[in-house]
């Protein structure tokens, strides 16, 4: 399973295409910015950003061959379409903003090379914020509801957790099968397997590189991953339960829920302070929130799987939420300071968990926390408790990390050079044809389906009032993350799955804007001109929406799916294996070579000094002495040796 992450990249960009682009014209039709044809000539700036991705059967109509220049040609086409539907709505601003857009994207589609696709999603994606930004000038006078309390969201927020859960432990259980898919997850079940018996670190096996695997990490007789510990600190008890496999549906249930209270918090602070919210639009934001975020088509993969980066997102999302109570005056002043440990804890957990993004994200929130104090949102008291828990995490994992590694300010990342010189950090300014791979579009596209890149800046081109520190939250963050991946000369080439994982935390921002655009469609109280339409008309773009958004998840699922399962199949041979001939106190020893995955990715142990019991244990055949010493080792298991490959691995007694 390599980029695109499906087997058939062109059909699977179609679907999330096609769905991205009738989104974007359910909104045109249902806020009705500006004249029918200011309304008229955006529809057709979107459709032709969605067909420009195939242009030959309509090149072929009038006898000419598609090339690049004939791309180029249509997209700055259908940016002039969105340039011209500002002119005509009246709205000079923002078509002066969209010719300088305009000139920068005709700039970016003639350096760029071999990413068409990606410049076709670029491309809707600015015709996205162009209309919200003309949507959002044309609703001023929207959002005028009579003063009216919010019913308690609890039971939504629970409903939503408990939903998502089943749905990724359903994804983790028949598509995963429960499996993990890399040496990375086994490096942090490995670790968390240390936590959950009170330890920091295993210890070495003997036997030299029989029990060696590949990002657990030995110094001075210490075994430990070489991932910091913060996603090890939330999966531990579940290692120590026997329910490893359900941390990443956990996680998954909390980032659903911090997303909806979030998207529910942008929407009570957006717009003008002497307007009050309407309760069914915060109330819908949430709940499109949860649904965008929860059925991620590659969302739910990494949900179904030991990778952090769900963890991440899910602590992002709290933060920022923690952040907007925190600082919210219908806050009650008695209980911010808990708002406030909330804020510090998760980012401090997210700063532990994947210390780049955390760091790079967290200058978002930094941005966002000190606006806050200045405009003397936060309290003293408040600013104490973040600060005191950020700072308490933060010691603990230094802490950690220095018995681990037996000296100060370094963590396992900084033995990967030295172990595996390949894996040496270097940074560069990406190559014409490598843009894409640290800004995903196209992949993007349709793995995060139905969150939408298109919507969702249109939605965040909604935001005003206090509500615009969480969008400048977003901005400085993301570009600092954004701007990070793509200097990393790492990962340039291609990488093996679960979609574009690092660049994951985004939805966040994303599924916010998408529930701030879709949160007001079929609500009656709504923009004040809305109780008036025929329901027909008022019905027809949820209608539109819900369609779109069911219609390319079915298409793409099947797409990207079977990618998965296939590279699980062939990395989860051994284990499989091993489950079939129900061993118990066994050695099993492997040759390395004998499946198509590396041998270092084979050997799957916990910490042996610290789970004696554990029914299989598995070694590396790497020289001839190995099944001696290792017999020697374990005088009371039984020797196995396993010979085959794929289903057909089999095992013989020594």
């Amino acid at each position: 399973m390599h980029t695109p992450y499906t087997v058939n990249f062109p059909a699977s960009f179609a679907f999330a295409q096609w769905g991205a682009g009738v989104l974007l014209v359910a909104i045109v039709l249902f806020y009705r910015y500006g004249s029918t044809a200011a309304r008229a000539t955006m529809v057709g700036g979107i459709a032709l950003a969605v067909v420009a991705y195939d242009l030959e059967p309509l090149t072929a109509l009038v006898g000419v061959t598609a090339t690049v220049d004939t791309l180029r040609l249509v997209l700055t086409l259908a940016a002039t379409c969105g340039t011209v539907s500002a002119v005509l709505a009246r709205k000079p601003r923002i078509a002066v903003v969209s010719v300088g857009a305009q000139v920068a994207l005709w700039y970016v589609s003639r350096h760029v090379s071999e990413s068409s696709l990606e410049l076709c999603a670029l491309h809707l994606a600015w015709l996205g914020v162009v209309v919200g930004l003309c949507a959002r000038a044309g609703d001023d006078d929207s959002a005028t509801a009579p003063d009216a309390q919010e019913a308690s969201y609890r039971s939504h927020d629970w409903s939503a957790f408990a939903l998502a859960v089943l749905v990724a432990c359903m994804v983790c259980v028949f598509v995963m099968r429960r499996r993990d898919a890399s040496a990375d997850e086994w490096a942090y079940t490995y670790q968390a397997a240390a936590f959950a018996k009170g330890r920091v670190y295993g210890r070495a096996a003997p036997c030299g590189d029989a029990f060696r695997s590949f990002y657990v990490f030995e110094v001075a007789g210490h075994l430990f991953s070489q991932y910091t510990p913060g996603w090890p600190f939330f999966i531990a008890p579940l290692v120590r339960l026997g329910l490893v496999w359900l941390s990443g549906p956990l996680s998954f249930g909390l980032m659903v829920v911090g997303i909806a209270r979030l998207a529910r918090s942008v929407a009570r602070g957006n717009g003008r302070t002497d307007a009050p919210a309407v309760p069914e639009i915060v109330r819908a934001s949430g709940t499109w929130a949860a649904v965008l975020a929860g059925l991620g088509t590659m969302t739910l993969i990494n949900a179904g799987s030991r990778y952090p980066h769900v963890f991440v997102a899910a602590l992002y999302a709290w933060s920022l939420e923690a952040l907007l109570q925190a600082s919210s005056p219908a806050t009650d002043p008695r209980l911010r300071w808990r708002w406030g440990l909330l804020l510090g804890g998760a980012a401090a957990m997210m700063l532990a968990t994947r210390p780049a993004d955390g760091a790079l994200l967290g200058l978002g929130i930094t941005v966002a926390f000190v606006a806050s104090i200045v405009n003397r949102r936060l309290d003293l008291r408040t600013c104490a408790a973040a600060a005191g828990l950020f700072g308490l995490v933060s010691l603990l994992v230094l802490c950690i990390l220095r018995l681990q590694l037996g000296v100060w300010f370094k963590t396992g990342y900084s033995l990967a050079a030295t172990i595996y010189p390949w894996l040496t950090l270097t940074y560069s300014i990406p190559e014409p044809n490598e843009w894409k791979v640290a800004l995903p579009l196209a992949t993007g596209a349709y793995c995060w389906w139905p969150v939408s890149v298109p919507l969702g800046l249109a939605g965040l081109a909604f935001v005003r009032g206090h509500s615009q520190v969480v969008v400048a939250a977003f901005a400085v963050g993301f570009l600092a993350f954004i701007g990070y991946y793509e200097s990393v000369n790492y990962g340039r080439g291609q990488d093996w799955g679960y979609g574009p994982r690092y660049l994951l935390p985004i939805i966040v921002p994303l599924s916010v804007g998408s529930a701030l655009a879709l949160a007001p469609l079929g609500i009656k109280d709504g923009p004040r001109e809305l109780p008036h339409r025929f329901a027909f008309e008022r019905s027809s773009p949820a209608a539109l929406v819900v369609l779109s958004i069911v219609t390319a998840w079915m298409g793409i699922v099947p797409l990207v799916w079977p990618t998965v399962t296939s590279h699980l199949r062939s990395h989860a041979a051994l284990a499989d294996a091993i489950a079939r001939a129900h061993l118990r106190n066994a050695i099993v020893l492997f040759r390395p070579g004998f499946t198509g995955v590396d041998w270092l990715d084979l050997t799957e142990n916990l910490p042996l000094n610290l789970y004696p019991n554990q029914d299989v244990i598995i070694a590396a055949e790497r020289s001839a002495d190995t099944a001696e010493c290792v017999q020697a080792a374990f005088p009371k298991r039984t020797l196995f040796r396993a010979i085959g490959a794929g289903d057909d691995i089999r095992f013989v007694g020594r």
